[in-house]
């Protein structure tokens, strides 16, 4: 069994180095991606493996938000993983942070009709809104370009593919299977 279980994370590295090959400046997703997602075991090793690339965080979490839990959360199973292996860590400004902008509303829009999204919406700064929607649709795109990625690891696969193919970026499932 223990066999068993060194040939499969051998495999599932080495399938992760053959999709980062090449790559220099990788960039990372934190909730469920880095911390308490299926694969974190395997990229936080791989960000161990690798210190002679160039790593940076990009999160959905705010400025609002107590980012300095981050360091805490990166150091669960391991001390010597910390925010320092990380050039940077790139966070979303709260004033788009529908969440916070609007966190009794936003909570509910997840998956209603057009009607239910009309009643909740009703009364809101609309206009306000598809702002931050849009800026939020492409902040993590956005926010490789800065660093002069190409590569993003993050769970939301389906919800950042339009904006990463419109920049000509790779986008990476990290809830697929390595």
């Amino acid at each position: 069994m223990i066999f068993y279980l060194k040939f499969v994370n051998v495999y599932r590295m080495d399938k992760l180095d053959k999709i980062l090959e090449g790559h220099q400046i990788i960039c990372w997703d934190i909730d469920n991606t880095l911390i308490n997602g299926p694969n974190s075991l395997l990229f936080r090793q791989w960000i161990k493996n690798n210190p002679d690339r160039e790593h940076h965080i990009i999160t959905f979490r705010c400025q609002y938000q107590d980012i300095q839990n981050i360091q805490h959360e990166l150091q669960f199973d391991s001390e010597d993983f910390h925010t320092g292996i990380f050039k940077s860590i790139m966070t979303m400004p709260s004033e788009y942070d529908l969440d916070h902008i609007y966190p009794n509303e936003i909570r509910k829009l997840a998956h209603l009709d057009a009607q239910e999204f009309y009643d909740i919406t009703h009364g809101l700064d609309k206009n306000h809104m598809m702002e931050c929607l849009e800026i939020c649709n492409n902040y993590k795109a956005q926010s490789c370009l800065s660093v002069n990625s190409k590569i993003l690891i993050d769970d939301l696969y389906d919800y950042l593919k339009p904006s990463f193919d419109a920049n000509d970026l790779l986008l990476i499932d990290a809830l697929g299977y390595f």
